[in-house]
């Protein structure tokens, strides 16, 4: 004679242990949407292309005409338009000489796609560079020291 016993278990919601979530179901996204603005994903993407050496900012224009000298170490013109968990990009950036433009080019794009990837979780769809500007490194100026 065997005997057997039996649990009854009230009927509670049973949650999908972490094996069986996919990423897709992502815990995160449960509470709420997380809306990033253009102007942020500019800022992040205009920092990571400073990070790239022989890479640099570009003077500002106005009217086609350029203000100023070109700034390794200045911010790069970028635009951003951010559609969901997708963005297209486009820069204006300097690059050293005599570097290989496709090269220093090929860095700023890979650095870019990977801080939009694991900063703010967004899918690089397009990102046009543009570079007017060539710069030397022994021609570029060290900042004028200002009295405190």
């Amino acid at each position: 004679m065997s005997l057997t016993a039996t649990a009854e278990q009230p009927d509670v919601e049973q949650l999908p242990s972490p094996a069986e979530e996919s990423e897709s179901d992502d815990p995160r996204g449960r509470l709420g949407k997380l809306s990033i603005a253009d102007r942020v994903v500019e800022k992040v993407v205009s920092q990571a292309i400073r990070e790239v050496p022989r890479a640099g900012g570009v003077p500002r224009k106005l009217l086609g005409a350029t203000l100023g000298n070109v700034k390794p170490d200045g911010p790069a013109r970028v635009h951003a338009k951010v559609d969901g968990k997708l963005v297209t990009l486009s820069a204006s950036i300097s690059v050293e000489y005599p570097q290989s433009l496709g090269d220093v080019a090929g860095e700023v794009r890979q650095r870019v796609v990977d801080a939009c990837r694991q900063m703010l979780a967004l899918d690089v769809v397009r990102f046009d560079i543009d570079v007017p500007h060539l710069y030397s490194a022994d021609r570029v100026q060290p900042p004028i020291e200002r009295v405190q």
